[in-house]
This record gives C-alpha cells, sequence and structure tokens, in this order.
C-alpha cells in the first residue's frame, strides 16, 4: 500500500546571498584532486530535514545538510533553520566531531570511542553538558586543545586551515584505534599547490593531507584561503566527504534502514525495541528507517524521547505504561500488534504527560479499517496526554479515550476511519480535521470541548451518546464544510449533513 507522507514543519522561507551559502567555491585545477562525492555516505539519506533556509544552496549542498541530519550530526538551529551561512565555532566543531565519532565508533568496534576526565577550561562553564563532554573527549583524544590551560575559546570561529586540522586529527585518532597507518591522511600523497599555503603557514600539510582524499579544494586553482571562515554549509561538506571517504575505505558503514541513534548515550542500535529497551530516562532516540516488531514496544522509563528522521516506518506498535513525559514524535506507524485483544498503535496505560506528536497512524489500506491509532487502558491514571499535528486514516478508532482519560487532541488530521475520535472520557478536542469518517466525533461523557474543528463529509459529524450536550452550541462553535442539522437518532443526537 502506499502510505502517507509524515506531517512536514512549516516555517517563513529565508533568504541568503548565493555567494554566502554557495558551498566550497571554486573547483581545484588540474593540478588538484577532485573533490570527492558523498554518495557512498549519502545515497538514500538525504531525505528533506525540513530546513527552510537551504535552498540558495546547490543541490549537492542540500544533500550534504540533509545527509548530516541523518547521521545525526545535526538538528539545526531549530527544526526549520539550519543556518548555512553561519561561521562554525570552536565548541560547534567539537559536537559535530564527536558525533561523527560516535557513528565511527558505531559501525565499528574496533573504534573505541575517547572519555575525557574533565578540563580545566574556564570559559566553557555556561555550554551544555554535551558540547562540554565532546570537548573533553576531543582534548583526551588530541584532536584539540584549548588557547591555554584555562581558555579554550569556544566561540571563536574555525577557520579552513583549523578545520583541516581537526579532521586529519580525527582521521589518526581512527588510524591509531585500527592500528591501521595506511587510514591516516598524508600530505605526500597530494598533487595540488596553493599559492597562499606558503612554508610561513603552519599546519599547511594537514591541509594537503585532505586534498589528496579529496575532502576539501581550493577556492580557486591556485588558492585555498585557510585564513577564511569555516560556514555551517561548507562544514556539511567536509563531514560527509570524510564520512564517505571512510565507507568507501571500508572502516566504518553508512547509515541503513533499520538505525536507532541514541543521542544522549551517544550509542547506535540496529533494532528498534532493543534501543528503546536500552534507554535510560530522558534519553533521546533517533530513529531513521523501517523498523518491523512482531511484539508491542515497551516505554516505561521516565522523560523518554522516540523521534523520528525523514521517514520512519514502524510496523509495529507502542506501549507506554507507568512513564512520565514520555515523546513520539515524526513516525509512521502501521500494522499494528494486537495484544490482550486490543489492537493500537500506540497504548497508554498509568501514564501522565505524554506527547504524541508528527505522527502518522495507517491502521489498514484504502477500504480497510483496522486498530485504533491511540487507546489508553480501561481504568489506568492517563493525566495530561497531548496529541498534536498527527494524521490517523484507515482505523476503525483513530483516538480512543477510555474513562480515566485526560486528552488534549489538537490539531490533527482524521480521514477515512471509521471513528475519528471517540471519547468515554471528557476531553479537549479543538482544531482538527474530521474528513470522510463514518463518525467525526463520538461523545459517551458529559464534560468534553469540541471546538474550532474542521468537519467535512462524513456520515455523522458529531454522536452525542449522552444526549446532555447542546449540539447546536457545538455546531456554532466548530465548521462544517456543508449545512447540516441537528438530528435525533436511535442511540444518540446527531450532527449530520442535511438532506
Amino acid at each position: 500500500m502506499t502510505l502517507p507522507r509524515l506531517p512536514r514543519r512549516s516555517a517563513a522561507v529565508l533568504g541568503a546571498t548565493a555567494l554566502a551559502l554557495s558551498g566550497l567555491g571554486a573547483v581545484a585545477g588540474p593540478a588538484a584532486a577532485e573533490a570527492r562525492g558523498i554518495d557512498d555516505a549519502c545515497t538514500g539519506n538525504t531525505a528533506d530535514a525540513g530546513f527552510t533556509d537551504i535552498a540558495y544552496l546547490t543541490a549537492d549542498g542540500e544533500d550534504a545538510v540533509n545527509c548530516l541530519v541523518a547521521y545525526a550530526l545535526t538538528e539545526g538551529v531549530s527544526d526549520s533553520q539550519y543556518a548555512p551561512a553561519q561561521g562554525v565555532k570552536r565548541y560547534q566543531m567539537a559536537l559535530f566531531l564527536h558525533r561523527e565519532l560516535a557513528h565511527l565508533a558505531a559501525a565499528n568496534t574496533a573504534i573505541a570511542m575517547p572519555h575525557g576526565a574533565g578540563n580545566t577550561f574556564e570559559d566553557v562553564d555556561g555550554l551544555s553538558e554535551e558540547a562540554q563532554t565532546a570537548i573533553d573527549a576531543l582534548v583526551a583524544a588530541g584532536i584539540t586543545d584549548g588557547r591555554n590551560d584555562t581558555e579554550f575559546d569556544p566561540h571563536a570561529i574555525v577557520t579552513r586551515l583549523d578545520m583541516a586540522s581537526f579532521i586529519v586529527r580525527v582521521q589518526a585518532y581512527v588510524a591509531d584505534q585500527l592500528a591501521d597507518g595506511t587510514a591516516a591522511y598524508s600530505a605526500d600523497d597530494s598533487t595540488a599547490e596553493f599559492d597562499d599555503l606558503t612554508m610561513g603557514v603552519p599546519r599547511r600539510d594537514d591541509v594537503y593531507a585532505l586534498e589528496s582524499v579529496g575532502i576539501v579544494e581550493g577556492t580557486s586553482t591556485t588558492t585555498y584561503a585557510p585564513y577564511a571562515p569555516v560556514t555551517r554549509a561548507q562544514m556539511a561538506f567536509f563531514l560527509t566527504r570524510h564520512l564517505d571517504e571512510n565507507i568507501e575505505s571500508g572502516r566504518s558503514l553508512a547509515v541503513g534502514q533499520d538505525v536507532v541513534w541514541n543521542s544522549t548515550q551517544v550509542l547506535a542500535y540496529g533494532d528498534l525495541s532493543d534501543a528503546v529497551a536500552a534507554a535510560a530516562s530522558g534519553d533521546v532516540l533517533v530513529t531513521m528507517g523501517e523498523f518491523t516488531e512482531t511484539e508491542r514496544i515497551l516505554l516505561d522509563d521516565d522523560g523518554v524521547v522516540v523521534t523520528g528522521r525523514g521517514e520512519t516506518v514502524v510496523h509495529g506498535s507502542f506501549e507506554v505504561r507507568s512513564a512520565a513525559d514520555v515523546t513520539l514524535d515524526g513516525l509512521l506507524l502501521t500494522d499494528y500488534v494486537t495484544a490482550a485483544g486490543v489492537t493500537a498503535g500506540v497504548y497508554l496505560a498509568d501514564v501522565t504527560g505524554v506527547e504524541i506528536t508528527n505522527t502518522v497512524f495507517v491502521g489498514g489500506d484504502e477500504g480497510t479499517f483496522a486498530g485504533r491509532g491511540v487507546e489508553n487502558e480501561t481504568g489506568g491514571a492517563v493525566e495530561g496526554v497531548r496529541l498534536l499535528n498527527n494524521e490517523f486514516y484507515f482505523n476503525v478508532t483513530g483516538v480512543y479515550a477510555n474513562p480515566s482519560a485526560d486528552y488534549v487532541i489538537d490539531r490533527n488530521v482524521f480521514q477515512q476511519n471509521t471513528a475519528g475520535s471517540v471519547n468515554d472520557a471528557d476531553s479537549t478536542i479543538r482544531e482538527n480535521v474530521f474528513g470522510s469518517n463514518g463518525e467525526g466525533v463520538g461523545l459517551n461523557s458529559t464534560g468534553s470541548t469540541v471546538a474550532g474543528n474542521l468537519f467535512g463529509a462524513n456520515d455523522v459529524h458529531v454522536a452525542d451518546y449522552t444526549r446532555t450536550y447542546s449540539l447546536e452550541t457545538i455546531q456554532a462553535a466548530n465548521g462544517f464544510d456543508a449545512d447540516v442539522e441537528v438530528a435525533e437518532g436511535e442511540t444518540a443526537n446527531l450532527i449530520v449533513d442535511m438532506g
């Protein structure tokens, strides 16, 4: 079957000059190696990450940025912005390289992840814990050091010369871990000659070492611009080319169809249920690809986030039990698992503060309805559950709020389900779209709020099984794409299309 696409985050398109966003500049001349492609690392891993400010990059530049997201090396400066023209700061470079090392170590067990024992830098205290960990690890591995014993200078902009040295040292660390001297890059293999890399330029051999394997190129056939700042757009090229060289050489693996990154613990898993089982409270799991699960995936630790990148498809179900503040985001769930007689994409029991966002629930196929998208255990405490910006297709019921539930159902799409939202518990149902369902909203408790929704082409838009609501008030508080009327049905009062 054809699965619906995941919801897209929207934001205003940001302008920038083509010069600032153009990537790495001119291709080096005949005397230099060509910049390598990124096919080995990025084929199949360039799904649109949702950044609206990279439209002015070349197609290759956009692919490099999106590929970085697929490898969990960046999340951008926000959900919708990558800031490609911004210079890369030293602490950001540490984050990029630490995350890249995490991938290399996860893909090749011979490479150990470096760990630091703390440093004496007095100017890093305001950075995130991840940034401080990255700096400690890179210092311990000899990949970077401070300006002096007490200053790292985390907000200084990285130059093209600095960048070359960072990546050469990362590769030297990899070569040392593999006990393979051929894995290190050497300036002796370069045929380029850049006029601005004179004998007085420190670490110029690092540039030639990277040039020899196509990771860097000149800004012209005769210049490298060693002291020019590295932009985030350029950094995407440098890192994806570095990944590509290691993958082509057999030292690492590309992100596959079944990869889960625990970005908190910096670990990778090929199985979603294994990643969730190993997660601790507060961990963030970044999923990419397609997963098939024969049993419900149990989430029972507080604060765990499972978020999809690109189009993450899960053939199976989640069960969130005895946990608080769990988030499921950006997934596509289908082929739900049946357990204890209940077939549901997400099953909730004794939870509080659960958020399910930007997720697609596909119960069956066109004309065939199966399962419930979200359902809670009858009698189990379910408090503060928010369903935001999700889509529900071909379910018997999109959302089933059993008694004792506390749901906010906000800005979702319910399309072609037997029933969109059935509420045996008081729920807030607002600003959703209900279209072509057998029943849009079913009310089986007396305290639900139904407002700001749009109804269209449902057999029944709203069914009040308690016969206590003023359906005229509900009619006035919502939108309908055709004239409707209130009718008295055999088991409920109804809002239906006229005629």
